[in-house]
């Protein structure tokens, strides 16, 4: 399945070009990359809502409960949104908007992915 767009923010160059080459593989020529902080970018208003988000910050910097929370606040996830996790503490521990229902977790090595979907209402 190719998406109809992606988005992808990161702020490392190396990611950058990387990301650019997995968009291009996918055949995804409506798709993002944008070199910025992804946290501040999180903090303005979505024009859209995403079906599908995937959140990989950087580790032992507490990005992702930050991330999740600025996605549901500022309209960035639609109604039934998925949303794929990877962290390097349990995903209960995190501290994950209470609209968000666990649907699977797994660990590998030392990350641990879940992946979630928004509640309605």
């Amino acid at each position: 399945m190719v998406p109809a767009w992606a988005w992808r923010w990161t702020a490392t160059p190396p990611a950058i070009a990387s990301l650019r080459q997995n968009l291009n593989a996918l055949n995804c020529t409506s798709g993002q990359v944008s070199q910025t902080d992804a946290l501040r970018h999180l903090e303005t208003a979505a024009a859209s809502p995403f079906d599908v988000v995937f959140l990989d910050p950087p580790f032992h910097q507490g990005l992702l409960a930050s991330a999740c929370n600025l996605l549901e606040s500022h309209g960035w996830l639609a109604d039934t949104a998925w949303i794929y996790t990877e962290s390097e503490t349990p995903p209960s521990t995190t501290g994950l908007p209470g609209s968000w229902r666990l649907h699977r977790e797994k660990k590998a090595g030392q990350v641990y992915y879940a992946l979630w979907q928004r509640g309605q209402g």
